[in-house]
């Protein structure tokens, strides 16, 4: 009952309902046949069991579809919480320190020029 008056919509009800909604279907869909059976007596020895069965199998269809989306949406909200979860957990962590930067000169020197990529020559053609 807690569920229904869920206004946040934080709880489905369907996955617990939906049993209960498929034997409501098969039952509508059974008195129907039979009254389909009488109404069209010569007829309908074919088409109230064809009806009949399609109509459940229809009916299975739509509430394994709500049902499945319903348990899609369950699980892709456990998954947003553990992740906020996770993240404030290595957020709240001591983040580790740096290694200190390597040393260099106070001044550095001059480069020189036989020590350049292209040995200090320039080209004589443009590229």
């Amino acid at each position: 009952m807690r569920c229904i008056f869920d206004f946040s919509f934080r709880r489905f009800i369907t996955p617990q309902v939906s049993g209960i909604f498929y034997g409501l279907a098969v039952v509508v869909i059974g008195l129907f046949s039979f009254v389909l059976l009488f109404l069209l007596f010569p007829l309908s020895l074919i088409v109230s069991p064809a009806f009949f069965i399609i109509s459940v199998v229809l009916a299975r269809i739509g509430i394994e579809s709500t049902v499945s989306l319903m348990r899609i949406a369950e699980n892709s909200s456990l998954l947003v919480e553990l992740e906020r979860k996770r993240l404030t957990e290595s957020t709240s962590a001591k983040p580790h320190e740096a290694p200190p930067p390597a040393s260099r000169p106070a001044h550095p020197t001059a480069p020189n020029a036989s020590s350049s990529i292209d040995g200090g020559q320039t080209p004589s053609t443009p590229l």
